[in-house]
């Protein structure tokens, strides 16, 4: 939008979003972004080393540590590789990643002396290079490279101080790549078991089924385990519906997570078994037999069912037809796909907040000392307000995923000098909302606090409107895109079905909405946006 205005025509767009009080989100696309957590491997390798050695070369050797706490606490490490100046470490780093945690990582480098006391104190220093696993995972499964810093950084850098030196290397790497005499940390992440995110999908019906029951027919329903393949145990990954008073049913569609089903492992050995259901819980088993993943997917096939009382005899048959795999791709392989995340904010200027200078305002102003804000530390223990605490810890989290590190950051419910009130206006009062990091969206909305005088009503549907564009122009022109807004607010929203009308509007879209609730109101009319129990319908009745 232009400086403090955004009024915006609405294109022809359709779509729901997500996010929802404390930051749950609402609705989504129509294809749902995946479970952002997963198991990555982290394969290590250095280039360049400086030689520690004088008759012989270095003997690398890396440490990982993980900022928690305000520390750093030991992750794991890599063999010892001798003489030599480029090592690329077999001992891969397994770990788990949590889309919503900042996760900071840092790379000891040590020439190994004294191989017989492994331990840091012993050896001689190399260099360290610090980078955030967000960063890496977006490289889309590319090679990571940091320069080697001779410092030990004892304890993890602050936020503002991990932005200035990462925007300082880009400064530098516009005019070549950066040298170090200390060599390079290179780092690739890879995501571990993609094939247990798919689901195996076939349709099943019996037919000619043993009737259990003396006075009708069966209700029968199917139980598949996987095998444990330490105490040949049989554990349940699915059941079927039960299909009543039949010999012959026909089951909905199976789909079933690969993961849960066999681990991803396609040959691991499945039980089917066939049971005619009882109310009182005591199933009687009809009959069973082995499988495999691998061999439900060779095709159409009828398997015979056997008599768990008399071995050999078929007590009926079990038909597997159309049987095939969706894949269902993780967050990380989106982001190796080339799908780039934009995250977008918007800060409600409401008079309910209070005014800025009064100690109980959500926007009260306090002097803070931003290089103190250490990664992993909780906002609320630094002195930030309300919003500044809800822009850093979301938006750090949401932000290392951005390529561009370009950030629109908006605000709404706000009246300028002139007497206009805009529910769409940029923090940095410039024609162009984008800010440089969330660093730069901190120094916006502290510029706007100055500027715009807290106002109202609290109205979603403009950035909601915004939001909405940027993905309806990036759709159409082709783009991996994906879009989050970020709404952070204090109080009920006024034009619920305005929002509604733009949600739906907006539900082709690659958009997701999160909205985050500050102070002490009732949030709880807000839940009608989660559509979780009923669809959302625009004023013109569309769902």
């Amino acid at each position: 939008p232009p400086p403090y205005s955004g009024q915006m025509g609405a294109p022809p767009y359709g779509g729901p979003m997500g996010g929802g009080q404390g930051g749950v989100p609402f609705g989504g696309p129509a294809v749902p972004m995946p479970e952002a957590t997963g198991q990555v491997e982290l394969t290590l390798s250095c280039r360049k080393l400086i030689n520690m050695d004088r008759l012989s070369k270095s003997d690398p050797w890396v440490r990982v540590y993980m900022a928690k706490n305000g520390g750093w606490f030991f992750l794991a490490q890599t063999e010892v590789i001798r003489d030599n100046l480029n090592p690329k470490f077999a001992q891969a780093i397994k770990m788990d990643y949590h889309f919503e945690e900042l996760t900071l990582l840092q790379f000891r480098v040590y020439d190994v002396d004294d191989e017989k006391h492994l331990v840091e104190e012993k050896q001689d220093f190399i260099g360290e290079a610090i980078i955030e696993l967000g960063e890496m995972v977006a490289n889309g499964g590319k090679m990571t490279e940091r320069p080697l810093q001779k410092t030990l950084t004892m304890k993890p850098p602050s936020l503002l101080e991990l932005r200035r030196k990462q925007s300082m290397a880009s400064l530098r790497a516009q005019s070549g790549p950066e040298q170090s005499k200390r060599g390079y940390m290179q780092v690739v992440v890879e995501e571990l078991n993609n094939s247990s995110n798919d689901e195996l999908i076939v349709d099943v019906a019996g037919k000619g089924l043993k009737k259990m029951d003396m006075f009708g027919k069966s209700d029968p329903f199917i139980v598949i385990s996987k095998e444990n393949k330490v105490d040949q145990t049989w554990v349940k990954s699915f059941e079927s519906a039960v299909i009543k008073k039949t010999l012959n049913p026909a089951w909905p569609t199976f789909v079933m997570n690969m993961g849960r089903l066999c681990n991803g492992d396609m040959d691991r050995r499945l039980l089917v078994e066939c049971f005619d259901w009882n109310s009182n819980g005591k199933h009687k088993l009809i009959g069973s037999f082995l499988t495999s993943a691998a061999e439900l997917l060779q095709g159409p096939g009828t398997r015979q069912l056997d008599d768990p009382k008399k071995k050999g005899k078929s007590t009926g048959n079990i038909i597997f037809t159309q049987p095939r795999v969706q894949r269902n791709f993780s967050f990380i392989q989106y982001l190796q796909g080339g799908c780039e995340i934009n995250f977008i904010t918007a800060v409600d200027f409401t008079q309910s907040n209070g005014l800025p200078h009064e100690p109980t305002s959500l926007h009260y102003r306090r002097q803070v000392d931003f290089s103190q804000l250490q990664l992993g530390v909780p906002a609320d223990q630094l002195g930030l307000n309300d919003y500044q605490s809800a822009i850093i810890n979301v938006g750090r989290v949401l932000a290392q995923y951005d390529s561009d590190q370009l950030i629109p950051a908006l605000g709404f419910g706000g009246r300028f000098a002139n007497g206009q009130v805009s529910h769409c206006f940029n923090l940095n009062g410039s024609a162009s909302a984008d800010c440089k990091g969330v660093m730069g969206v901190m120094e916006a909305y502290n510029q706007a606090l100055a500027n715009v005088q807290l106002y109202g009503p609290t109205i979603f549907s403009e950035v909601i409107r915004y939001a909405a564009t940027q993905a309806d122009e990036a759709h159409r022109m082709r783009k991996l895109s994906y879009f989050v807004l970020l709404i952070i607010t204090d109080g009920i929203i006024t034009d619920m079905q305005q929002t509604i009308d733009e949600i739906v509007r907006a539900s082709c879209l690659p958009l997701s909405i999160v909205i985050v609730g500050v102070g002490n109101a009732d949030f709880s009319a807000m839940e009608v946006l989660d559509a979780d129990d009923t669809p959302l319908v625009s004023s013109r009745g569309q769902k």
